[in-house]
């Protein structure tokens, strides 16, 4: 019983859903609840276990669970002009926040890049490179960036357009068959966002489902600009590659 969690809430069944590890992995599965458990924006057949990535959300009733592989905390340091609310997702390169633009009072998605990369120049450099690239784009289909910057000796981040949603990743780990319009609408707005970097002289170069946010209210939301580069600069060994 000390490993309940109590949820007051109309919508709440009294067996409603049970979290649990498996090979070392989170997952997920509904009770047979009466009003269905969420798993981002999903509805979970009952009595399955569903496989949890870090930065799925869980919704029961009107409570919104979050999950992540650890309990990193927030960090320590002071983002400029910004304040810290919670972790979004943890990347590759990064840990991404949700944070409070206070100029703006309004809410962004601030990235930071990890301890163990920030002291090595090719990362340093990729990271700053995605930031800029977004930075020149303004285009609905693209996340945008809104700026980038250095605290102290090694904590690099870069505040963005805050996308409430999941990628594409995260929607086919859950198993789910994607309508056909929504697999048509996400290919061509991707499509819109690529001929209009490539227009002015940028090419993603790393296109692939964990970098195509599919937000809330619909819209379809192209990120990670990280390895981007002109036209011009795309070459290998002396030779033209084709993308």
């Amino acid at each position: 019983e000390s490993n309940m969690i109590v949820l007051n809430h109309a919508k709440v069944s009294r067996a409603h859903v049970e979290f649990g590890l498996h090979q070392d992995r989170g997952n997920v599965k509904d009770l047979q609840s009466s009003n269905g458990t969420f798993l981002n924006g999903i509805k979970l057949p009952g009595g399955k276990a569903r496989l949890l990535q870090p930065g799925d959300e869980v919704r029961v009733g009107d409570t919104i669970l979050r999950y992540f592989d650890n309990d990193p905390g927030l960090p320590a340091v002071q983002i400029p002009g910004h304040e810290l609310l919670d972790i979004i997702a943890e990347g590759g390169m990064g840990t991404i926040y949700r944070a409070r633009q206070v100029s703006m009072d309004r809410e962004v998605a601030v990235k930071i890049l990890h301890p163990r990369y920030a002291k090595r120049k090719e990362f340093r450099e990729r990271f700053i490179q995605e930031a800029r690239s977004a930075g020149k784009l303004n285009h609905p289909n693209i996340i945008q960036v809104h700026t980038v910057g250095k605290v102290g000796e090694d904590c690099y981040y870069f505040a963005m357009e805050l996308v409430r949603g999941v990628n594409l990743t995260q929607r086919l780990a859950n198993r789910e068959t994607l309508s056909l319009e929504t697999i048509l609408n996400a290919g061509a707005r991707v499509a819109d966002a690529l001929e209009y970097a490539h227009q002015r002289g940028i090419i993603h170069r790393d296109i692939k489902p964990d970098n195509i946010m599919l937000a809330d209210s619909g819209e379809v939301k192209l990120a990670d600009l990280g390895i981007a580069k002109t036209p011009d600069s795309v070459e290998e060994d002396g030779r033209r590659r084709v993308l």
